[in-house]
């Protein structure tokens, strides 16, 4: 790579990789890499982009937009999030603002294979693409559960309890 590609990372996560080695570098103009879980470099370090399930093309404008989402969640989402983080619903791992296959997830467990879907108000004008993106995700053998932003302030310990029993099955 030339000077200005590592001016232009200088400051970023300059530990990434650079492209063509399947690990995506968030300030490349190329858009979209293959992701991998590949070895990590260093012992104990962590992946660079641990919100995405690999294998999958993911656009730098999807990263963005999913990093959005987790710095400006609803207030039902964040109710929500403050009950499943940190393995806090049955020891149970859960990401939120997740991408799977282009898709921004709200919430997803990977060891039970769950998908947790809040709807607002704009769910109910956009039925066609709920189902859609629900058939994608099956494809992949994922689950989905939805609740509604009503559901989650009112009962929350209901909305907590259908999601672990689904996360059993």
């Amino acid at each position: 790579k030339g000077e200005g590609d590592a001016k232009r990372r200088e400051g970023s996560l300059s530990t990434l990789p650079s492209c063509g080695e399947g690990v995506l570098v968030l300030d490349c103009p190329k858009e979209t890499h293959c992701l991998q879980t590949s070895p990590m470099t260093k012992r104990n370090q962590k992946p660079p982009a641990k919100y995405i399930v690999g294998g999958q093309k993911v656009s730098s404008t999807k990263l963005r937009l999913s990093k959005q989402f987790r710095e400006n969640m609803t207030p039902e989402e964040m109710i929500l999030w403050q009950r499943l983080r940190a393995n806090r619903l049955g020891g149970l791992h859960f990401r939120r603002q997740q991408i799977i296959d282009g898709f921004i997830i709200d919430f997803y467990c990977h060891q039970s294979g769950l998908v947790v879907e809040l709807d607002g108000a704009i769910h109910g004008r956009q039925t066609d693409y709920d189902a859609a993106r629900e058939n994608v995700l099956a494809r992949r053998n994922l689950r989905t559960i939805r609740f509604r932003n009503r559901e989650v302030k009112e009962n929350l310990n209901k909305v907590l309890t259908q999601i672990e029993e689904a996360c059993k099955r």
